[in-house]
């Protein structure tokens, strides 16, 4: 019917707030000062109470979404760190039963070269990642040593005295 009299229809509410919005930010500057974690919020308004209320509510809300995000992000790491707790505290129960297994199957055969290799290993990664005492790394490297002098071809007994030797930053 508008279109009969030369009027187009009115603009749809997304149009409007579309302007409203393109308005706002026109008005808006935000800009960091340099060599600073400041940043400048300036809005202009022909009522200098107004332009100050809007360029402080840019500013409250900025730093809510800001201590938001901070949050979210230290929930989440703490939420990660108490996975990693969980994982590191079965992985450590496994390698103390392994450290039982291979001096079991030592008991068995003393020379089996496997076990000395895999109970150096165990002891090398209780220090690296549980209990950083030196009596796990001289049993990691008393044990390597073992397996390589059981089984010189053996590259498990190598790598197990290899990793012994960097826990105590020893290369020879």
């Amino acid at each position: 019917l508008l279109g009969m009299f030369g009027k187009s229809r009115p603009p749809s509410r997304a149009t409007v707030d579309q302007r409203l919005v393109e308005k706002f930010f026109k008005k808006l500057n935000v800009y960091p000062v340099s060599q600073s974690r400041v940043i400048v919020i300036e809005f202009t308004a022909s009522d200098p109470a107004l332009a100050s209320k809007v360029a402080n509510a840019v500013a409250e809300t900025y730093v809510l979404a800001t201590r938001e995000v901070k949050y979210s992000a230290a929930k989440s790491a703490m939420t990660w760190l108490a996975g990693e707790i969980g994982r590191l505290r079965q992985t450590v129960a496994a390698s103390e039963a392994a450290v039982e297994e291979f001096e079991g199957a030592i008991d068995l055969d003393p020379r089996y070269a496997h076990a000395h290799a895999g109970l150096a290993d165990c002891h090398s990664y209780l220090q690296m990642f549980w209990d950083a005492s030196e009596a796990h790394v001289e049993q990691a490297q008393a044990s390597s040593a073992k397996a390589v002098t059981l089984a010189p071809d053996l590259p498990e007994a190598h790598v197990a005295k290899g990793v012994a030797a960097t826990l105590s930053g020893r290369f020879d």
